[in-house]
């Protein structure tokens, strides 16, 4: 028996040192790059890009998972997931998934997961085609190939048009589908799908914007439209109870400008911090703290995401990635790039990888 084990000892080992360099273990991917902060953001450098091709479109969402040494890109066009290693600067795995990206994609932290929503024919025959959409979560196997898992599906009568978009939660056990009124939440560990209204007084909140999980996954940021005071709005915060969701704090917006609006909303990975992007500007918020940190002017933003150790804030605008200092409420630095249509930072701040409108995924860091 020990020798057995003994001779598979000896197998593996062989194998792993034919095998091509992987840092597939926590950390040894990291390694490789210096942490990022306010003091060396002019020493970084781009690694390497990535085309998606012609006809892949935008990169609608991205992802780095250093830990794994990869960045995972969705083509909005092409339907395809883009898994790219980021030390061997290679091509790992190209995936089609089903997901009309029209309606939001989002890319689990540590790209295992994949939401969306897809469109199926059922019933050709007719002279009107009928349809039923369905909403799909795409999960990772051992070889970095994709199945997708129907969630469930969406009739004719139950607003797919009106979908305002989709979310996995940090922590990948929850999926959130939302509408103008309610959201859906899906347990994906229990396998409990919860239908919830968020609108409890339908004369005020008229409409729900953007959401965004709080890192713990425990809270829930929600922006609304108010129509009924001259369409302005705000951002509520609710805690999860349950299948249900409890006002927790709510944020007015001080500039007197419309909320509903918004393109954007993130927590800070510490959830200390609360940012979005309107028509008008940026507003940060401190959880704590009833008020504005402070709006700052940007007619052309596109993407907001924290540093990991939440002390800066990156804002992709039309030309470049603006870096915001949150402790001394300047801008620090400015990178010129093309359009930015997505963005991710690693934890550590070891790398960061943005997604452009041309296809291209740009992965910076400092060696």
């Amino acid at each position: 028996m020990k020798k057995q084990l003994f001779s598979s000892i000896l197998i593996a080992l062989i194998l792993l040192s034919c095998t091509p360099t992987r840092f597939d273990q926590p950390d040894q991917a990291s390694q490789q790059f210096i942490s990022f902060d306010k003091n060396n953001l002019s020493d970084i450098s781009e690694i390497s890009y990535l085309s998606g091709g012609g006809d892949c479109g935008e990169i609608s969402s991205i992802q780095v998972v250093l830990e794994k040494d990869l960045v995972y890109g969705y083509c909005s066009i092409s339907r395809e997931l883009i898994i790219w290693n980021i030390s061997l600067k290679i091509e790992e795995e190209r995936s089609v998934l089903d997901i009309d990206v029209d309606l939001g994609v989002s890319i689990s932290k540590d790209g295992s997961s994949v939401l969306g929503l897809s469109q199926r024919i059922i019933n050709s025959n007719s002279e009107s085609e009928e349809f039923i959409y369905e909403v799909l979560i795409c999960v990772q196997d051992d070889s970095l190939k994709y199945t997708s898992l129907h969630l469930c599906e969406l009739g004719e009568d139950e607003y797919f048009e009106a979908i305002r978009g989709i979310h996995i939660s940090p922590n990948g056990k929850f999926a959130l589908v939302y509408y103008p009124f309610w959201y859906e939440l899906y347990d994906l560990e229990n396998n409990e799908d919860y239908y919830v209204g968020l609108s409890g007084d339908a004369d005020y909140y008229v409409d729900i914007g953007y959401m965004a999980f709080h890192p713990n996954s425990k809270k829930l940021a929600v922006s609304f439209r108010d129509t009924a005071i001259r369409s302005y709005g705000d951002v509520q915060i609710f805690q999860l109870h349950g299948p249900s969701f409890m006002l927790y704090k709510g944020y007015k917006d001080k500039s007197n400008q419309m909320l509903q609006t918004v393109k954007d909303l993130e927590f800070s990975p510490d959830g200390k911090w609360l940012a979005n992007i309107t028509d008008d500007g940026i507003n940060v918020w401190r959880i704590n703290i009833l008020k504005t940190h402070r709006l700052l002017d940007f007619k052309s933003a596109n993407i907001i995401a924290f540093s990991s150790d939440s002390e800066l804030l990156f804002i992709g605008t039309n030309d470049e990635l603006v870096v915001y200092n949150l402790s001394a409420k300047e801008i620090i630095y400015k990178i010129k790039t093309p359009n930015i249509e997505s963005l991710s930072i690693s934890n550590g701040n070891q790398i960061l990888a943005w997604g452009d409108s041309s296809g291209f995924i740009h992965i910076l860091g400092i060696r």
